[in-house]
């Protein structure tokens, strides 16, 4: 027994001096310079990723007064292009570090620190934004580069509404809610039913492609002034959404903003809304707009901003580019998000899923409101 005990102590003693003769452990860090690192962005990332990084970039370097590297993950090494130790990872870059872990949600972020890398990623673009946003605010001070480790801890975001849980959700409006050229690959990818599998809510869409708002001179008998009596008798949430065919069509816009003349874009839309109101009168009502185009669509989204700021309505502005991330006016992106590259009003399944988190934050909050005000 004493042999053993002896034997015990021996070990010890080794090990203690292994520690006291060997090289002193490196210190663990709590803090970060960030003046040591450059700031790392995917080679292949869309327009809407893009201006969130040059935006995060310039507030940073403006914040921490210090220029910072900026550069792409493309590696080539014959020209000096190579990973370095210290980077800040904007998004999917190619690095090992730049990974996810898998939620429910289609909109979550993570801000880590791995392998001596500073990591901001998100599962779309709207999220990245968040993410940004949130490194800039959280752990960045005013004329610092030093923050703290960034931790896992309370960083990683879910959006979820449980107020939205199985209610009855009714869309009204023209083929952004349903586009019958591409219906049976468009069926039961929209935006609207991502949002109806994910809360398992009954929806009613009431899309009708080719749809205006107004109906001058009976020109279009599938306007929404005139299908209203195909809406079901109750709903939780009703979206009124169109200008875009009132564009094409070169509707009136209508000077007067509390009109009711169904012969113009803003006589129609407060027509409408007099309808919902009273049909729907323990109903939200929420109003979205066309995209944003550049070919003058931008008026009729105008004005039913204005007309839902004067009744004290909820109104999605789906020309906010940096909200929605939909670029219509972009080649390169209706090329990659719509069913064509000449397609400037119609969304396809990747178009859809990009749209989705910024409407389910807005619906979400909009219903979580309105039930906080009854």
């Amino acid at each position: 027994m004493k042999k053993i005990i002896s034997l015990v102590l021996a070990i010890v003693m080794l090990a203690c001096c292994f520690v006291s003769c060997g090289e002193t452990p490196e210190p663990v860090e709590t803090e970060l310079d960030l003046a040591e690192y450059r700031v790392i962005i995917p080679d292949k990332q869309n327009d809407t990723e893009k201006n969130f990084c040059n935006e995060f970039v310039d507030s940073l370097c403006q914040k921490i007064g210090k220029d910072l590297d900026y550069e792409t993950d493309f590696i080539n090494e014959a020209f000096g292009m190579v990973e370095t130790e210290r980077e800040i990872l904007l998004g999917n870059t190619n690095r090992e570090e730049s990974s996810i872990e898998a939620t429910e949600t289609l909109n979550s972020y993570q801000i880590k620190y791995v392998n001596k890398k500073i990591v901001i990623i998100a599962e779309n673009s709207y999220a990245l934004e968040e993410a940004l946003e949130k490194f800039l605010s959280d752990y960045v001070k005013n004329g610092s580069t030093v923050i703290e480790i960034p931790s896992l801890k309370d960083q990683a975001k879910t959006a979820y509404y449980k107020e939205l849980e199985k209610i009855t959700l009714t869309a009204y409006g023209d083929s952004y809610f349903k586009y019958f050229a591409k219906q049976a690959e468009d069926n039961g990818n929209r935006w609207i039913d991502l949002l109806r599998d994910k809360y398992r809510m009954t929806l009613n869409n009431k899309g009708y492609g080719g749809s205006t708002i107004a109906n001058v001179d009976g020109k279009n008998p599938m306007s929404s002034e005139e299908r209203l009596s195909t809406l079901p008798a109750k709903t939780d949430i009703i979206l009124f959404e169109g200008g875009r065919n009132d564009s094409v069509a070169k509707v009136p816009v209508g000077k007067d903003l509390e009109s009711r003349d169904v012969d113009t874009y803003a006589g129609a839309v407060n027509y409408v809304l007099d309808h919902l109101q009273a049909k729907y009168p323990n109903a939200l009502i929420i109003c979205i707009t066309p995209w944003y185009v550049g070919d003058g669509t931008e008026d009729y989204a105008q004005a039913m901003i204005d007309i839902c700021e004067l009744r004290g309505i909820a109104c999605f502005d789906a020309t906010n580019q940096k909200v929605t991330g939909v670029y219509m006016d972009k080649a390169s992106f209706r090329a990659k998000y719509c069913w064509s590259s000449s397609d400037s009003s119609h969304l396809n399944p990747e178009g859809m899923k990009l749209v989705f988190p910024a409407f389910e934050k807005f619906i979400g909050e909009e219903y979580t409101k309105f039930l906080s005000s009854k």
